[in-house]
């Protein structure tokens, strides 16, 4: 069904009042810029002058695109001329989620232009009329475009081919970087501005850096054996970067049996390498630490000075690892895609593929109860429902001994 522009601003076309609300967005709010956004930015500027010339009044015509707080109902006559103009790849329609973006575009471009913000009532109004009212009427498509999910076999055999199968030259320690970075995203699942640089925070020089890792020597409180685990800190989560009162931590167990699929080790022989840990130099040193018989647990924190180095970090112009900057993202993006190319992949890898496979495993692992005792993580993942829950560190915990069991022995080698 297709919606003419006076159809569009007729009264009862906006009459939504019997619609049930308690589960509506209240609000879709503009976030920040990455390049796809600032292209659809560049892209609303361009075409609002059209829109203008044929659907505004002569008076607002004259106006700067976005330079003045337009009505939510022009703003609705704005977003249904966009769905008449733009084509979509799934159906002859622009998607759902492309609206929201484009409205969400089309709120930033307002608050730089002009410095104001639309009130609550106008932002629930315009969101329900979205997400409500054009997909009762057909008037959008509701089509999903099936995203790929990289899982823990699709990881295991990366890996596996990145140590023993790849021809490609590359430096030692950018191989055990890309595979350390991989058991990152599969076993916390998270966005790629937490853990590496992206283009929002250029020259932030942000992600895992030496002082979010602190290994312990832990004593087990009824068999007495020793084991080393790796605590975690992501200060870095989305709506969760500044403040310090909503870092999470996460536990790592090391496997020594299973190094392949262990991001402690690889933790470790990068850490060993760059000589970051208090009172460890090599392998024989960490191997010689001892509980007394009084001590549960032995804390091993990284050097002064060490707090701020990234773990993972880029080469220069000349190929070699420099000594203070961490991956951009750009950079293992590309990396990972070049992987995927060389062991026989044609889908390229992004680091969300993972993400959602770590998802996916989670929703095996936790039940419905403890889901709903976690904060939402504000994360729009149809596919991938336990991302709306707050990933805690035991959940990660019998994530990796789910993974464990699930990969055979045979497949294992040491690194």
């Amino acid at each position: 069904m297709e919606l003419s522009m006076n159809s569009l601003l007729a009264t009862e076309l906006l009459d939504t009042s019997l619609l049930d609300d308690r589960d509506l967005l209240a609000s879709v709010q503009p976030v920040l810029h990455d390049k796809n956004k600032l292209e659809e930015m560049e892209r609303q500027g361009k075409q609002w002058p059209v829109f203008a010339t044929h659907h505004l009044d002569p008076r607002l015509q004259e106006k700067l695109p976005f330079t003045w707080r337009p009505e939510p109902k022009t703003i609705m006559a704005w977003l249904l001329w966009q769905l008449q103009n733009r084509k979509g790849r799934l159906d002859k329609m622009i998607n759902l989620n492309t609206m929201v973006k484009i409205w969400a575009a089309t709120q930033r471009l307002i608050v730089e232009n002009c410095g104001l913000y639309y009130e609550k009532a106008d932002l629930k109004k315009i969101s329900e009329w979205i997400l409500r009212v054009l997909p009762r009427r057909k008037a959008i498509s509701t089509k999903l475009i099936k995203k790929p999910v990289a899982g823990p076999e699709t990881v295991l055999d990366l890996i596996n081919f990145l140590w023993k199968y790849d021809e490609f030259e590359m430096h030692p320690r950018s191989r055990l970087q890309t595979s350390f970075l991989l058991l990152v995203l599969l076993f916390h699942g998270l966005r790629p501005s937490e853990f590496l640089e992206v283009p929002i925070y250029a020259q932030s020089n942000e992600g895992l850096l030496y002082g979010d890792f602190e290994l312990k020597l832990t004593r087990h409180p009824i068999t007495g054996q020793t084991r080393w685990l790796l605590q975690v800190r992501l200060r870095n989560r989305k709506y969760k970067r500044f403040n310090e009162g909503k870092t999470e931590y996460h536990v790592l167990k090391l496997d020594s049996d299973r190094p392949l699929l262990c991001p402690v080790t690889q933790f470790l022989a990068l850490a060993i390498t760059d000589k970051a840990l208090e009172g460890i130099e090599s392998v024989d040193d960490l191997e010689s630490v001892r509980l007394s018989k009084t001590s549960s647990s032995t804390v091993i924190t990284c050097k002064k000075g060490m707090e701020s180095q990234p773990i993972v970090r880029r080469q220069d112009d000349f190929y070699n690892i420099s000594p203070d900057r961490i991956i951009q993202y750009d950079s293992f993006r590309h990396s990972l895609r070049e992987l995927g190319i060389r062991a026989g992949y044609e889908a390229p890898f992004t680091a969300y593929m993972f993400r959602r496979g770590h998802g996916n495993i989670l929703d095996k692992a936790v039940t419905a109860a403890e889901r709903r005792q976690r904060k939402p993580d504000l994360c729009v993942c149809s596919q991938c429902s336990m991302f709306k829950e707050h990933q805690q560190a035991r959940v990660v915990e019998a994530h990796q001994l789910r993974l464990s069991r699930r990969v055979p022995r045979q497949c294992c080698f040491e690194l």
